[in-house]
């Protein structure tokens, strides 16, 4: 039950809208100026540097250490953000105009990891959440979303397959057993049966 509140938590680092509306990459064209009138900009009132959020939340604020290039944020950074004066997340990695991109890690409230590349402020390519229980999740992301089929290894435990569909599931890669992999974005995933209930180790 507490984990389960941790990890919900985590959700809340780009903003409570994430499960309201799909993230948005930074356009191509956006300046620093645009923050006045784009909720996604967020500026640290520190560095008067601008971030762009790709799920926006009023209730957002942000910490940037790093290079300020034209207003925004640019180069290799640290962002901390915090949600109603709570620490929420902290991102460690590149920026380009403001967004989140090449390699960077995420750290969660709860502090399990999101180490992947970036693209304009969204996931792209292969990526890894490594959690608190030393579980880990793989899977190719585009635009951000989680996309095909991800690896799942918990101890002596790996699940092959589809997200929210069925797949397999190996002990110390013997026999495989149907399984299925429930997940959500930000939320670590969970192993079920075929017919949704939990999984017997």
């Amino acid at each position: 039950m507490i984990r389960a509140l941790l990890t919900a938590a985590a959700l809340l680092a780009a903003g409570a809208a994430q499960a309201q509306a799909p993230a948005q990459p930074k356009p191509a064209n956006a300046r620093y100026v645009d923050y006045v009138k784009d909720p996604h900009w967020v500026v640290d009132p520190f560095s008067k540097c601008a971030v762009y959020n790709t799920r926006p939340d009023p209730a957002v604020t942000v910490r940037w250490t790093g290079p300020c290039v034209n207003g925004m944020a640019e180069g290799k950074g640290i962002v901390v953000y915090s949600r109603n004066n709570r620490f929420a997340a902290k991102y460690d990695g590149g920026m380009s105009g403001g967004a989140r991109h090449g390699r960077g890690v995420y750290y969660a409230a709860n502090f399990d990891q999101f180490s992947v590349n970036w693209k304009d402020g969204l996931a792209e390519g292969s990526g890894e959440w490594t959690y608190g229980d030393k579980s880990r999740f793989t899977v190719v992301f585009y635009r951000g979303e989680a996309r095909g089929e991800g690896r799942y290894y918990m101890g002596d435990w790996e699940y092959v397959g589809a997200l929210n569909g069925e797949g397999k599931a190996y002990y110390r890669g013997g026999s495989p057993r149907p399984a299925r992999l429930a997940y959500a974005p930000f939320q670590q995933p969970r192993l079920q049966n075929p017919d949704g209930s939990p999984f017997g180790f």
